[in-house]
């Protein structure tokens, strides 16, 4: 009961309340040979769409939200020419964003498009999280070499090409890759309404709304 005295509550400052909401999700398209346009009934591509479909869908007729904005990047792995890369990460960012605009009618001054011509950086990510034996040496060579001064070569090389190997086939297919990032506000939204979301969609509310709703 001493302490029972002590509790008191606090009511939210709704000038303080952020409805601004971001989510983000990898996505792994797969491509007919030679082709950077989004086919989505190729390979597992249905299933890779969906995932930021489950997002926006709810956006484009959802009174209680709407889309800030929505952010692209394309990835490429660090195996070839480095233009070619190059070309690739910005061409499949930029036609997947095409894809989305499209099929959702979103504004092009709404959306971000960039790219990754080779993401060593996601290369060392894995390196270090799945610590194949060769992790050190690899690491050592992308450390000393740049990539346009023989890095790629240099782990090729590297102990008879098995590393580089094994690489290609664990470690590549992962840095190929689209990574999105759906931008989101939320309306106001008035006490009926707030009265059934905070059962079925408690997100779309602020501390303010379910204080009152409360």
């Amino acid at each position: 009961n001493t302490y029972a005295s002590m509790v008191s509550v606090l009511t939210p400052d709704p000038k303080h309340e952020n409805k601004h909401r971001s989510k983000s999700i990898t996505l792994y398209i797969d491509y007919p040979l030679g082709k950077d346009e989004v086919y989505p009934d190729f390979k597992n591509n249905r299933e890779e769409i969906n995932k930021v479909e489950k997002i926006l869908g709810p956006l484009t007729d959802n009174r209680f939200s709407t889309l800030a904005r929505l952010r692209i990047r394309g990835y490429s792995s660090p195996d070839g020419p480095y233009g070619d890369n190059e070309r690739l990460a910005k061409a499949r960012s930029g036609l997947f964003a095409r894809y989305l605009r499209n099929a959702y009618n979103i504004p092009r001054s709404s959306i971000e498009v960039s790219s990754e011509a080779e993401d060593w950086e996601g290369l060392v990510d894995l390196l270090q999280t799945y610590r194949p034996a060769y992790t050190e040496a690899a690491l050592d060579i992308i450390r000393r070499y740049g990539i346009f001064n023989g890095r790629e070569k240099h782990l090729m090389d590297l102990q008879g090409g098995a590393p580089y190997k094994d690489m290609l086939r664990r470690f590549f297919p992962k840095l190929r890759r689209i990574e999105v990032v759906v931008e989101y506000n939320i309306n106001e939204i008035d006490h009926q309404d707030a009265s059934e979301l905070i059962y079925t969609h408690p997100d779309l509310l602020s501390l303010e709304e379910m204080y009152e709703t409360a």
